[in-house]
C-alpha cells in the first residue's frame, strides 16, 4: 500500500505541475497575442 500511495502521489505532482505549466503558457499566449491599447 505505501508503494502506492507514494506513486499516487507523484502522478499527483506530476499532473499540478502540468497543469501550472499549461495554464501559465496559455496566459502568456493570451497576453501576447493580446494587442496593446
Amino acid at each position: 500500500m505505501r508503494l502506492i500511495n507514494i506513486q499516487v502521489v507523484i502522478i499527483n505532482n506530476y499532473y499540478l505541475d502540468y497543469c501550472r505549466n499549461f495554464v501559465a503558457g496559455a496566459l502568456g499566449v493570451i497576453v501576447g497575442f493580446t494587442p496593446i491599447k
